[in-house]
């Protein structure tokens, strides 16, 4: 490896050269052959793929794309060709034809108008102008009556030249039923209305509340750009009336303006409410009364008034049943504008204005840009990221002393990402990259400062020991140039890089693991990007200190200012040093404390709860999006009506014919693969149709199965079939022989009358008018044609489901989730021991997405966690060979890692995707210090526990504080973003960056200072080692006995001082890095340190460190 050092020294600018192409080439191709990312599906591959339940998900998922018009299957067998089978023997010229499609009579239903589409909202926006006329006087003056007249006016404004002359009074009474463009309509944007804090004491629903409301709707409406996104009344072309509740009350009790309305408008319309609760709470109201007869009072379904305020306007504890009292809490405002990502601008508008007033205010709202939003926050915070790396880069400088050396760095930080990136997409050629993916940069950042620390230091430490004419230099040393300098110093510092990062890489790659696509994208790139960075760290990084020492950067600091910093730094590590090696007992009892409580919060209570909301929180929690997204959604009974969990029981969906298998790229969220239909699926033979229909019976016997009343056409269509087969074999009206689909065949049939009568019969089902019968998922699925069907065989089935509701609601809650899961799944387990074997391969499957999801966040976590701790003991294990040492190493690992997820536990995290990768991500930082410590002690030429404590510290401690401070403020710089994963990201770095270093210091070394090994305890050897010191121990320690030389360096090999300042600076930094590491007296066994006697570079005593060693005489000269 000589050749290697001598390259890195002699021939640096070639390397640099050489690995500036690599990696400009690789950038390049990785930008040229894929995509850039793309964030604008934030949520995107935040799913479990690969466990059994999400090849069961995703096995549906398929199974219901391949029943659309494009896919290979089909409900109704009409749709497998042109032509449609039918047993319909027609007399026509003395011959029977057998013929497709025989004509089905059809009851004459006269069929009500649908309810206008949400299209309609757009394509039909005709409405009446706008009702307004001058408030009457009252006799109190309420909250808005001035704004109430200048509303007025403005609204009069607006009016038609052709209508001016008529009196808007006139207007109000033509037009009344026409007071809205539109109902209320959840593709509308919203706002959720709250009282003010001021004002909690007063009702919501009286007379000031309710002006508020109307007055902070103005304010809505007056926000700039409002009237270029708003829905146009016509012929006005002015901006429709927002649905509110001060607007309906002025539409109900014939005033013109919310702001006319007064205390006994209100009381009028309370007293209609109370009355017609009862009819809206028994499904009595409809958001049509006019078209859909409702069997209510006219009070109750004039302009749908009292069904839009009670489903979309007031929260679901405005009025209960049999009460005569009403409490609102919070109100809706739908604006008329759609929810979209076009109204952007419109939303920064809104921001920029008060929506409060001393009554009421808005606490969240709607606007269906919530991915946008996030998209922009997430490119205009990175300056946030920017100011952390400036930081970076500033205390690099002061630390490196050389802004060369600083900008060699940051250029190779950023290559390592670039060829990351190359191998991520071309050659491991996933084309998905989450957004999660760029947590790596931070970590690659930190880790790339690390290891400059770690180099800089030890290389400045040997440097120094051959500028010292007093440091003897043992004998048969080839040749003391630069390229023995490298030597030593790569020998030392690239080990603890190495073992850092490879740790550190190990513990992302064991995320790969994870059935969840994101956190295993992550886990690749990452460990990816750590392992370019240490590449880049052992060849880039040693020859930019190679150019360093041969060109001068004109941005240096001056003598002063690197003598005071150094100083400064001196004086902060000897009093660290002190601190931990003057109290050992106490630190280690107190973190020890610390991490063991944090234990039991983390693995017993609290713990890392599972999310409650299927939503991704994109914001921070006091955001209007995420309030109402969080807090205030399930609070409207429109939103709850869209929401399963509050309106439907959990599907019992049986599947047959189809093999739950995930043949898809589970690194792809958009690789979903294709069905395998099973081959020995067959539902036509006696045994099938047998078991089948014992099977429908069981299950309506199951504790779980929801009784239902009327017809379940479909749901287990061998009753129906059954039923329909019953018929009379001749219809004489018609004039039809239906044979032998009809009585004359018994159940169980042949499975040629099965296959032959099986078509028509849904066939017929889905010829039954919508009023009686909506086609669902259940039911038998037939293979569609791929040619036109000329042949008279019949479509085959190829898959079949069975589809019941269970009466288990749809619920977030995990443990609720999975015993319905269990239960169901252990019979219907018992079920398919007596299926025949054509029937043996269905499976069950409900809504589980979630709960999926949920599943794969409990065990991928620890499981990865668990995989990384391993790692890392093995690693450390392999290197230092010393058991006690990986074992005290893998304890403060740990109790880092439990501390910092017990302070985010407190910090409100639940175990989300982002905390997921966060705490995968917490093993790989917390190693790194532990690590670096724990080899470093093993290095140490000292065979006691206590001067091995201070040579581990006196080399570790200032590339370790430093890298955790430059870490730490860039974390908390991110604090002030306000995308949420940014902020989790700060928090992350904060505690895991802060309790890594705490534990790695104080607890570690004194741990090992108390308990150290030491004399070689439980000190392990390789084989070799022993055979190596035989054949060499005896002849170099002769040789090292007969001489020593002193350094005598030429200004060739090292820069020698030029000043007594600058050599005053050299003696406090020799002082300080002990020479020692390099000494032969006193060695550790040759398992661990087996140096080459010929690379040897110093044999000076043993340090005795203390205070007065920082403050060294500075006269050299």
């Amino acid at each position: 490896m000589q050749w290697f050092y001598k390259l890195l020294t002699q021939r640096s600018c070639v390397i640099i050269a050489f690995l500036t192409i690599l990696s400009s080439i690789c950038i390049l191709v990785a930008l040229k052959t894929s995509k850039l990312p793309d964030f604008s599906d934030p949520s995107l591959g935040f799913e479990a793929r690969g466990t059994w339940l999400g090849e069961r998900i995703t096995a549906w998922q398929n199974l219901l794309e391949e029943l659309k018009p494009a896919g290979k299957l089909v409900d109704n067998p009409k749709d497998t060709s042109d032509l449609m089978l039918s047993n319909t023997k027609k007399k026509k010229g003395g011959k029977f034809i057998w013929k497709y499609g025989g004509k089905i009579t059809r009851l004459k239903i006269k069929k009500e108008k649908h309810i206008r589409t949400k299209s309609d909202i757009h394509l039909n926006p005709t409405c009446c102008s706008p009702n307004t006329s001058k408030s009457k006087q009252e006799d109190h003056i309420f909250y808005g009556e001035e704004t109430m007249r200048q509303y007025v006016l403005n609204e009069t404004k607006q009016v038609n030249m052709e209508d001016k002359g008529q009196p808007l009074s006139h207007k109000v009474i033509r037009n009344k039923s026409r007071f809205f463009c539109e109902s209320p309509n959840i593709d509308f944007a919203t706002f959720v209305v709250i009282k003010s804090e001021s004002n909690s004491a007063d009702s919501f629903f009286g007379i000031n509340s309710l002006r508020a409301m109307c007055d902070l709707e103005n304010k809505i409406t007056f926000v700039t750009g409002y009237t270029d996104y708003c829905q146009k009344q016509i012929p006005l072309n002015t901006c429709c009336r927002p649905w509110s509740l001060p607007n309906y009350i002025a539409l109900l009790t014939d005033k013109t303006s919310c702001y006319e309305i007064n205390q006994t408008d209100i009381s009028t319309v309370e007293q209609i409410l109370v009355k017609c609760y009862k009819y809206f709470h028994n499904l009595m109201l409809s958001p049509d009364c006019q078209r859909y007869k409702c069997e209510a009072p006219t009070d109750c379904t004039k302009y749908n008034a009292v069904y839009n305020i009670l489903h979309f306007l007031t929260d679901a504890g405005f009025m209960k049943s049999n009460a005569s009292i009403i409490h609102l809490t919070s109100a809706m405002l739908f604006v008329p504008i759609a929810k979209s990502m076009k109204i952007l601008p419109l939303f920064h508008n809104m921001e920029n204005t008060n929506l409060e007033n001393n009554w009421v205010k808005v606490a969240a709202m709607d606007l269906g840009l919530k991915s946008a939003l996030f998209d922009e926050y997430l490119l205009s915070d990175l300056w946030l990221a920017g100011v952390g790396g400036i930081f970076i880069i500033i205390s690099m400088w002061l630390y490196t002393k050389s802004m060369f050396l600083t900008a060699m760095t940051v250029i190779a930080i950023f290559f390592s990402l670039g060829i990351a990136y190359f191998v991520y997409s071309f050659v491991l050629e996933m084309a998905f990259f989450p957004f999660m993916n760029l947590l790596a940069v931070i970590v690659v950042i930190g880790i790339g400062a690390d290891d400059a620390f770690i180099f800089v230091k030890i290389w400045r430490c040997i440097h120094l020991e051959y500028e010292q004419e007093f440091c003897g230099l043992p004998t048969e040393v080839k040749s003391s140039t630069e390229a023995n300098i490298m030597k030593s110093t790569l020998k030392h510092a690239a080990l603890s890089m190495f073992v850092t990062s490879f740790t550190t890489a190990a513990a992302f790659y064991a995320s790969y693991i994870s059935s969840i696509t994101a956190v295993k994208c992550f886990g690749v790139f990452a460990g990816t990007a750590v392992i370019s960075n240490n590449i880049l760290m052992m060849t880039w990084l040693p020859a930019s200190v190679s150019i360093m020492k041969r060109v001068k950067c004109p941005f240096t600091l001056s003598l002063r200012l690197k003598i005071m910093i150094e100083r400064i730094g001196l004086a902060a590590e000897a009093y660290i040093i002190t601190a931990v090696t003057k109290t050992p007992i106490l630190w280690m009892s107190l973190l020890g404390i610390i991490g063991i409580s944090s234990a039991f919060l983390v693995l017993y209570w609290p713990r890392l709860q599972l999310p409650e909301s299927p939503n991704f929180p994109l914001f921070s929690s006091n955001h209007p999006f995420e309030l109402y997204e969080a807090k205030y959604r399930e609070n409207f009974r429109f939103e709850q009506s869209t929401q399963s969990s509050n309106n439907l029981k959990l599907p019992l969906r049986f599947v047959w014919g189809v093999h739950a298998v995930d043949k898809g790229d589970f690194s792809n969220p958009f690789s979903k693969g294709g069905l395998d239909f099973d081959n020995n699926f067959n539902i036509s033979s006696t045994e099938a149709q047998n078991w089948l229909l014992k099977f429908c019976s069981s299950l309506k016997k199951q504790s779980f199965y929801q009784k239902s009343f009327g017809m379940l056409l479909s749901n287990c269509f061998i009753e129906n079939f059954i039923m329909w087969m019953s018929r009379k074999c001749f219809d004489k009206m018609i004039d039809m022989d239906k044979k032998p689909c009809c009585e004359i065949s018994k159940f169980p049939y042949e499975p040629h009358i099965f296959e032959y009568c099986l078509p028509q019969s849904i066939f017929a089902l889905y010829a039954t008018p919508r009023q009686f019968f909506v086609p669902g998922v259940a039911g038998p699925k037939f293979g569609r044609s791929e040619k036109n069907f000329n042949s008279s065989l019949p479509p085959i089935v190829k898959a079949l489901v069975i589809e019941y509701e269970s009466n288990i609601p749809y619920s977030l809650s995990y443990t609720d989730i999975k015993n319905f899961l269990e239960t169901v799944q252990k019979w219907f387990d018992g079920e398919l021991l007596s299926a025949p074997l054509e029937m043996q391969g269905g499976w069950f499957i409900s809504d589980l997405l979630f709960f999926n999801l949920q599943s794969a966040l409990s065990t991928g976590t620890v499981v990865s966690i668990g995989i990384a701790m391993s790692v890392s003991l093995l690693i450390l294990l392999l290197l230092t060979l010393n058991i006690l040492i990986s074992f005290y190493a893998v304890l403060t690992i740990s109790l880092t890692i439990f501390t910092t997820i017990a302070v985010l536990i407190f910090c409100g995290w639940k175990m989300n995707i982002l905390e997921s990768i966060s705490i995968s991500s917490a093993v790989g930082l917390a190693v790194d210090f532990s690590l670096h410590y724990g080899i470093h002690y093993r290095l140490s030429p000292h065979l006691d526990r206590r001067r091995a404590t201070k040579f581990a510290l006196c080399r570790m401690i200032g590339p370790t504080a430093m890298s955790a401070t430059t870490t730490i403020v860039a974390g908390a710089l991110m604090l002030l973003s306000s995308v949420l994963p940014y902020i989790q990201i700060g928090q992350f770095l904060v505690v895991a960056m802060t309790f890594s270093w705490l534990y790695a210091t104080f607890f570690l070394m004194s741990l090992l200072q108390l308990l150290g090994p030491q004399y070689e305890f439980m000190q392990l050897n390789y084989p070799w080692s022993y055979l190596k010191k035989q054949r060499r121990g005896t002849a170099v320690d002769k040789r090292i006995e007969r001489r020593q030389y002193p350094i005598t360096l030429s200004e060739q090999r090292v820069s020698s001082p030029s000043s007594t300042v600058e050599n005053s600076r050299n003696i406090e930094m020799s002082e300080f890095c002990s020479s020692t590491l390099f000494t032969t007296t006193g060695s550790r066994s040759d398992s661990f340190q087996n140096v080459d006697q010929n690379a040897v570079l110093g044999s000076r005593g043993v340090l005795n460190f203390s205070k007065s060693d920082v403050s060294m005489s500075t006269n050299v000269n």
